[in-house]
């Protein structure tokens, strides 16, 4: 008889084992930075697996380029998705989102010459609604892509794409774009690593016309589970304090 009650719990346990839920969770990839680097790429790995737990389901962390990630989730090659997004009425038509986990800016960024000469052409600032004749890059797919997408030819800008802040910064490095538009805090880890490189934020930070405002996971729209379980897990961190724990781990202030 205890031979079978031991088979028997064995055999539960491993059945146990084999139902625990799984999800794969996508990250914009980030070339060209270290993985432990603080910053956003820190914060969204911690978060992940803050939630993970908390919802109880394993998780496998994938890397995609940011314009893959979309596409990942309605094709439901992913189920969760990290990449800086904002609500949008042509987002919203593909996927779902979680409630806000932090709130965005968009800001140029370029070498300090390139600032300088450019500041003189406008008068002492470099703002972004007065830049002419200039070479700027953005991540493919995202709202800063499509914002000098609408404003380049009446600006005289050449846009430049790359598919990750990696390869952003890589663009600038080679000198084939004169200032990239970013998402500020993607760019945090980029400019802490790089900084004898001599690359800073250019001009103020830009909250309207789609740069600025709430972040969100992506999610898949057909799963009202999940996301209702993501939301209660964002909530619990957010009033037990774990949530300001894990952006000081890779931020010096606060996201809200």
């Amino acid at each position: 008889m205890r031979t079978f009650l031991l088979c028997l719990m064995l055999l539960t346990g491993f059945s146990a084992v084999a139902e625990t839920p799984a999800l794969r969770v996508a990250f914009s990839t980030q070339h060209g930075v270290n993985k432990s680097t603080p910053g956003l790429a820190t914060f969204n790995r911690e978060l992940a697996g803050e939630l993970c737990r908390r919802i109880r389901v394993t998780c496998t962390f994938v890397d995609l380029p940011f314009q893959e990630i979309l596409p990942g989730l309605e094709e439901k090659r992913v189920e969760m998705g990290f990449g800086s997004y904002l609500r949008t009425s042509e987002r919203e038509a593909r996927v779902a989102f979680s409630d806000p986990i932090w709130q965005s800016s968009s800001r140029l960024i370029g070498a300090i010459q390139t600032g300088k000469r450019f500041a003189g052409k406008q008068g002492g600032t470099v703002a972004l609604n007065k830049l002419r004749d200039a070479r700027v890059v953005a991540i493919l797919g995202s709202r800063q892509h499509a914002y000098l997408e609408a404003i380049a030819a009446e600006q005289h800008l050449q846009l430049v794409a790359a598919n990750s802040i990696g390869d952003l910064f890589g663009v600038l490095r080679a000198g084939q774009a004169d200032f990239g538009l970013v998402v500020m805090l993607a760019a945090y880890a980029h400019l802490n690593e790089q900084a004898a490189e001599g690359f800073e934020f250019v001009g103020p930070p830009m909250h309207d016309r789609g740069l600025g405002g709430s972040v969100h996971i992506a999610l898949p729209k057909d799963n009202v589970h999940l996301r209702l379980q993501v939301n209660q897990a964002i909530a619990a961190m957010r009033s037990d304090g774990t949530y300001h724990r894990i952006v000081r781990h890779s931020f010096p202030f606060n996201l809200d």
